[in-house]
């Protein structure tokens, strides 16, 4: 928690440099103390002695000829904003409802013989060219072309599946078989070498539960925590972590399906079925939906503050505390804003960056002392529920927390 005078002086010359006049090099440079000079009649040298006065920043928030003089965008050089794929959480549809059972169908019965005793329960069944493999609780089953018995597969940990109990198996476009088990995932190549993929090796949660690969050999991971997708052949990142009510009804999976496209995936979970699909945005689309969404549930007197809900699936209903932190946050949100401001000229992120730094002031003022920044404020009808810490503004109106920290 940082909002003590030194981040609101920091802030104040900060957004007096962006939002008020722009700096120069070389013959006319001008000091960060200059300009918030500008905003108020202060002397530079003062704040360089220590007796520091709070500037007042709003004329300089609301200069009319601002547009011309606070962003430079036009001198900018664009930085290519590539569309990218995001998972996102969607509904199904009633006729996806009824679909279920064959997203996730039934294991087939297989009548032949097993050596040297049968699998206590399977899991999985798959052909990796002809030779059909077995997944059981109890450990690995071959079957191989032209035989009627299956044979259990001996060798486990370094030279086969890192356990003996199987919980689900797939097959990549390359040939690869790949064994899910409580302890890590394994991999057997074509050429017969097993490898081990456990959390050293990125797997961000060893316990494997189910496994799905899409066309593009694109490997969806299911565990007691929720989903992974592991890019086997990609270059550059490989892993993608995706748990929580943002993405599944329930982290724990038991079972996956993929759509013939890649997209939308399917997760069976004890709440029921996931759906989760890839919506394609890019960075400046991602960051107005956020934008949007701050401003609509996460603002409170001004300030950018934590948001609350009465039913994670319904965020419509909410609540926005008071919190220790509404100051830094605020002050986060307003550098953002100021930045975005200067590089793309746009008013909406100028306004946004004027609302919370005029916040940020409310905080100051709350205080009656140049230089404390009160954590944060509430009307002053919450009295009773309010410890002792809990002050009263200069004017009466508001209560100000008056504990601070560096």
């Amino acid at each position: 928690m940082k909002t003590t005078s030194s981040l609101l002086a920091s802030l104040l010359i900060l957004t007096s440099v962006s939002l008020s006049r722009p700096t120069y090099g070389a013959a006319g440079i001008r000091t960060a103390a200059n300009a918030v000079s500008l905003t108020a009649d202060i002397d530079p040298g003062e704040l360089v002695s220590g007796d520091f006065k709070l500037p007042n920043v709003t004329p300089a928030l609301d200069d009319e000829d601002d547009l011309a003089r606070m962003t430079l965008a036009s001198q900018y050089c664009p930085i290519k904003d590539d569309p990218f794929i995001e998972h996102v959480r969607a509904p199904l549809s009633p006729q996806e409802e009824k679909q279920m059972l064959s997203l996730f169908p039934s294991l087939p019965a297989l009548d032949i013989q097993f050596s040297p005793k049968p699998p206590e329960k399977i899991t999985a069944i798959v052909n990796v060219r002809g030779v059909k493999w077995i997944g059981a609780t109890n450990g690995l089953y071959v079957l191989k072309p032209g035989v009627k018995t299956a044979e259990r597969f001996e060798r486990y940990g370094v030279d086969g599946p890192l356990s003996t109990h199987i919980n689900d198996l797939a097959v990549d476009s390359k040939g690869n078989l790949w064994v899910g088990t409580p302890v890590g995932l394994s991999r057997l190549k074509t050429d017969g070498a097993w490898r081990a993929i456990r959390g050293k090796q990125g797997l961000p949660v060893e316990h494997v539960t189910a496994l799905a690969i899409d066309k593009n050999d694109r490997i969806w991971i299911g565990t007691p925590q929720g989903a992974i997708l592991y890019l086997p052949y990609a270059e550059g990142r490989q892993w993608f972590y995706r748990a929580g009510k943002r993405y599944l009804l329930n982290d724990d999976i038991s079972d996956i399906a993929v759509s013939p496209s890649g997209m939308p995936v399917y997760f069976k979970t004890d709440a029921g079925v996931s759906k989760l699909e890839g919506a394609q945005r890019t960075l400046k689309q991602k960051a107005d939906i956020i934008e949007t969404l701050l401003n609509k549930r996460h603002r409170r007197l001004g300030l950018v503050a934590a948001c609350v809900l009465d039913d994670a699936e319904n965020p419509t209903s909410f609540t926005i505390p008071d919190s220790d932190n509404d100051g830094l946050w605020t002050s986060y949100h307003v550098v953002a804003m100021s930045l975005a401001y200067a590089a793309t000229g746009e008013k909406a992120y100028l306004e946004s960056a004027k609302k919370g730094m005029h916040a940020m002031i409310m905080l100051q003022n709350a205080s009656g002392i140049p230089g404390l920044v009160a954590r944060s404020v509430v009307p002053a009808s919450e009295r009773e529920s309010k410890s002792e810490q809990w002050r009263l503004t200069p004017d009466g109106n508001m209560l100000w927390k008056s504990d601070t920290s560096s």
